[in-house]
């Protein structure tokens, strides 16, 4: 989804903008703790 707006994503996947948002910060995270 690289270059894309969250609400891009949110239309393609089918979920709400909010919903990305909180993924991505969730996967940030993920990142984070495992690095």
């Amino acid at each position: 989804f690289e270059g894309k707006t969250q609400m891009e994503v949110a239309d393609e996947i089918g979920i709400s903008q909010a919903q990305v948002s909180r993924l991505e910060k969730a996967a940030l995270k993920h990142m984070q703790k495992h690095m």
